[in-house]
């Protein structure tokens, strides 16, 4: 059996290749094993991003239905989420064929809990709450 670092040594290596859920996979074992090792979650969130990425540029069609997705921010509307709003008022979520919902949020322990109990499918939060909530679970959602 490999040791955890020789798993992440592999995730990296299917991340660096593509091959994301293979990685996913691998990811999801390690902190199945340890809920604490923030390498194997931040390369979860590689993961994530890398799939998101190519779910948008490899859309077959433009007149297809566009990917509904439920966003809540850790805050209420203000400078540092005006990205988010630029972002759904150019059209860059519908050029990439995504329906993204923003919702204000109540801090990021409130959008961390929207997530994991699915009323959400995505949210921004501050690196220290993310870090607790992840160290928090057992497996990731």
């Amino acid at each position: 059996m490999a040791t955890l670092a020789e798993a992440m040594a592999a995730a990296a290596s299917h991340q660096a290749a593509g091959n994301l859920q293979e990685a996913a996979r691998i990811c999801q074992h390690v902190v199945a094993v340890d809920a604490q090792n923030f390498a194997a979650w931040h390369l979860l969130g590689l993961v994530a991003l890398g799939a998101a990425t190519t779910i948008a540029i490899e859309r077959p069609s433009r007149a297809a239905d566009p990917i509904p997705i439920k966003f809540v921010m850790d805050w209420a509307w203000e400078g540092t989420q005006a990205s988010w709003a630029v972002a759904s008022d150019s059209g860059c979520y519908a050029k990439a064929g995504l329906d993204v919902k923003t919702d204000r949020g109540f801090g990021s322990g409130d959008a961390i809990g929207k997530v994991v109990a699915g009323a959400y499918d995505i949210d921004v939060a501050d690196f220290s709450t993310s870090s607790w909530a992840c160290a928090q679970r057992k497996s990731p959602r």
